[in-house]
């Protein structure tokens, strides 16, 4: 009797650790293929990624960081015109590869509408830059091979960047050598029409509540140049009308402006 209740217990003790095993067994096999399938979800969604940065063309959402005040009020007696300059810094960076030029589409708002509510509109707009030239060509690349364009308020598509329509450049490259970078501020100077000397008839007036961008960043010769762009700030001036003021208004307007240039007499 004693020694059937011996063997009892041991088979009751073999049964709770095959148990066991199974149990722990089929825990790390679950978590093994919770594991295998996350890195098939991480892969495929990288893949997804990557295709869309390749494709042409790619829309991002704006990354516009904060807004600073540049200047003060100025008033222009001749052209009853006023004048503020304003400062978005920008997060947005786009880079060809050895095999595909790249662009990408996104919607700036102006952390600072138009200061003025009469005839609004932005007379410049010029964009901090940094364009590198990533390819081998030693002779280095040409004018224009990365760009920035911005579309006006009419042109501009606040739901879907890319469709809206390009004229204006607001940075367009210089010739820069293998390996070698150029930053600075531009209105795309170097070619036309630009950003450099807006008028109220270009249509920059804010009424959409947005500016479409587009960047370009291109690739020649499977990589004889290779642009990349860093797109850090956009500086831009509202210009607005006032009505007719007085002569005395606008004589006070006048002093007070040279008294701040000039110091107090």
């Amino acid at each position: 009797m004693k020694k059937n209740k011996l063997k009892n217990r041991k088979l009751i003790f073999v049964v709770v650790i095959v148990l066991l095993l199974l149990v722990i067994t089929t825990f790390f096999v679950v978590k093994k293929l919770t594991s295998i399938s996350e890195e098939g979800n991480q892969s495929c969604q990288n893949k997804i990624t990557t295709r869309e940065i390749n494709s042409i063309p790619t829309q991002e959402s704006q990354s516009t960081r904060s807004g600073t005040v540049k200047s003060d009020k100025i008033y222009d007696s001749e052209t009853k015109i006023y004048h503020q300059t304003f400062e978005d810094e920008i997060m947005a960076a786009i880079a060809a590869s050895s095999g595909n030029s790249r662009v990408q589409y996104f919607n700036w708002y102006l952390r600072h509408p138009c200061p003025g509510d009469n005839s609004c509109y932005l007379n410049n707009i010029t964009a901090e830059i940094v364009f590198t030239n990533a390819g081998y060509d030693v002779s280095g690349s040409e004018e224009g091979d990365a760009f920035i364009q911005i579309a006006n308020s009419k042109e501009s598509n606040c739901v879907d960047a890319s469709q809206a329509s390009f004229t204006k450049y607001v940075a367009h490259s210089p010739v820069i050598l293998s390996g070698k970078h150029w930053k600075g501020v531009t209105c795309g100077e170097l070619t036309s029409p630009n950003t450099c000397n807006l008028s109220l008839s270009d249509g920059f007036d804010g009424t959409k509540g947005c500016f479409s961008v587009k960047l370009f960043a291109g690739n020649k010769e499977d990589g004889k140049v290779i642009l990349n762009a860093d797109f850090l700030s956009l500086i831009y001036t509202w210009s607005w009308e006032v009505e007719e003021l007085g002569e005395d208004l606008a004589e006070e307007i006048d002093n007070n402006q040279e008294e701040v240039v000039n110091g107090p007499t």
